[in-house]
């Protein structure tokens, strides 16, 4: 007596079950391999850094290629065609670039911290090319902070979280572009991650050497001695609280500095509020809406508006995972708010480098979720260096 028997499925479908099985096995395996050596360090950078090439040769292609590149402001000067380095500088480039030449020889220039224009100089004076000198220490630095980031990412999370979290941050438009061209951000972040990373080691003398250089480079960065000396003074570490003489003396020479220059003391901010009217969300919006008056700001921008309120929870996010992070991201937000600038200008620029929060994208488990993300924001920040190149204000 004989059966029937339906089509046998299983049968059918076995080999490609067992093919889908072999290579989640494969990834599994080679992705275990990563995490277990220090090749991890390099995956996300090397990812980070054949992206921001590929970029760069492409917005040359569309700029007139390698022998022809010209941006809309360089074919209106008749300067520098053909010269693709003038795809990294822009706006702010030139005072740094200016001061690296020249020293600080006006008022204005005292707006520009020195760590960068002294790294422009120490190029400078290897290949006597100004524009080279400061795009490539800058695009460098833009690919150093990759591993540093993603150490101290480590220090919260497991490894393998730490690699989602660093391409994430890394993606970022304002974080990806702003560490590409020639700007003081990639020198400062890479700085403030190390900076994090010996304090999180207990390194403290190493820590505050690194605290002096990032507090010359940008005025926020003296803000992340802040979680420093509370927790010194909490443990009742005095002896380490000697160490912050270093970041002290190197702040202050800069302030004596300015003050023999122009007769000011804080030389930098007279030179922000003169030159640029800088007017930030509290002191340029609220407080003169609130005594009915005209906000003093260029104009009002829900987007920035948006951008206070998300980096604030962001911000209040970072205190759950750890006080010390979340006392300097709040100190980091709080002085953006109160003397930053105007909002339409620059906020989402300076969130985007409060490191703290971008630890919060740990969180984030699915590889899927990250690659649509990462693939998202590699066209925006795409978009971002065109809109740079072509002369626009991104930020």
């Amino acid at each position: 007596m004989t059966t029937h028997e339906g089509p046998n499925l299983n049968s059918n479908g076995a080999p490609f079950l067992s093919t889908i099985r072999h290579l989640r096995l494969l990834l599994s395996g080679m992705m275990a391999r990563v995490l277990g050596s220090r090749f991890r360090f390099v995956v996300p950078a090397a990812t980070v850094l054949i992206w921001k090439l590929m970029v760069a040769v492409y917005l040359v292609a569309r700029f007139g290629g390698f022998h022809a590149f010209a941006t809309p402001q360089m074919r209106g000067s008749g300067i520098g065609i053909g010269d693709p380095f003038y795809l990294f500088v822009g706006l702010d480039s030139y005072h740094y670039m200016q001061i690296a030449q020249s020293g600080y020889t006006d008022l204005q220039s005292f707006a520009y911290f020195p760590g960068y224009p002294a790294v422009i100089r120490l190029f400078y004076l290897i290949t006597n090319d100004i524009y080279l000198s400061a795009a490539i220490p800058a695009f460098v630095f833009g690919i150093l902070f990759v591993p540093v980031f993603q150490s101290v990412a480590e220090k919260y999370m497991d490894r393998e979280s730490s690699i989602r979290c660093t391409l994430v941050a890394s993606f970022f438009p304002m974080v990806f572009f702003f560490t590409s061209i020639a700007y003081s951000e990639s020198l400062f972040v890479f700085l403030s991650l190390l900076f994090w990373f010996e304090y999180l080691s207990h390194r403290i003398a190493r820590a505050n050497v690194v605290l002096a250089a990032v507090s010359l480079t940008r005025p926020f960065g003296v803000l992340l001695a802040v979680p420093l000396i509370i927790e010194l003074i909490l443990k009742r570490q005095l002896r380490d609280l000697a160490y912050l003489a270093i970041p002290f003396f190197a702040i202050l020479g800069w302030l004596v500095y300015g003050l023999v220059s122009t007769g000011y003391w804080l030389a930098f901010r007279v030179a922000e509020v003169s030159f640029w009217n800088e007017a930030s969300w509290f002191t340029g919006w609220a407080i003169p809406f609130l005594g009915g008056e005209a906000p003093r700001a260029f104009g009002f921008s829900g987007l920035a508006s948006f951008a206070v309120v998300i980096s604030g929870y962001l911000v209040y996010l970072t205190l759950q995972e750890d006080w010390r992070l979340g006392t300097l991201s709040f100190v980091m937000y709080a002085s953006i708010i109160l003397f930053a600038g105007t909002p339409d200008f620059s906020y989402m620029r300076y969130f985007s480098f409060i490191f703290p929060i971008w630890l919060l994208a740990g969180k984030v488990k699915p590889w899927g979720l990250v690659a649509i993300y990462c693939v998202f924001m590699s066209v925006s920040s795409m978009i971002t260096w065109y809109a740079f190149a072509s002369g626009l204000w991104v930020g």
